[in-house]
């Protein structure tokens, strides 16, 4: 929804009319539901999830892990399971945020950005073509994205 909203639900394969609705959908949930049980940090391209949408995506994960286990304890949930999910939690959220903090650190700085990055994959499709020199660039560029990422520059294509 929030891609839609966005006006950025394309997916970038150029698959052809009818295909290309089906195929955006298809991989937009499919993209959504392993990120959300991932965070495979790769889906943070502007062609996938986007930055800041994936950093959402990733606190609410570690966000959403004590308020499940505490539903499950009000709903009368065993002890026993409440507790080990409790321990659970206090050494995977903090070893998570520590290897990220480390992997944050250790990346190359021209890539940090990409972590709150908003912009679009339509957006990239057409910076990528503005910015190429040649023409031959210019016409991979457009020839491997949906022509739904380059339909308003259609005039300088």
């Amino acid at each position: 929804v929030i891609k839609m909203l966005r006006g950025d639900f394309w997916y970038w394969v150029p698959v052809g009319d009818t295909m290309e609705v089906l195929s955006s959908f298809l991989m937009r949930v499919i993209v959504k539901i392993i990120t959300d049980f991932t965070s495979i940090v790769q889906f943070r391209h502007p062609y996938e999830l986007g930055g800041m949408y994936w950093s959402f995506g990733f606190v609410m994960t570690m966000a959403s892990l004590p308020v499940a286990i505490t539903i499950y304890a009000e709903q009368g949930g065993a002890a026993s399971v409440v507790s080990l999910a409790l321990s659970l939690l206090y050494t995977l959220i903090p070893s998570t945020l520590v290897m990220f903090g480390v992997f944050f650190i250790n990346i190359e700085k021209e890539y940090r950005h990409t972590f709150y990055s908003t912009e679009r994959g339509k957006d990239l499709t057409m910076r990528n073509f503005r910015d190429s020199i040649d023409d031959a660039k210019k016409a991979k560029v457009m020839s491997k994205r949906s022509r739904h990422h380059w339909s308003s520059i259609e005039e300088e294509v």
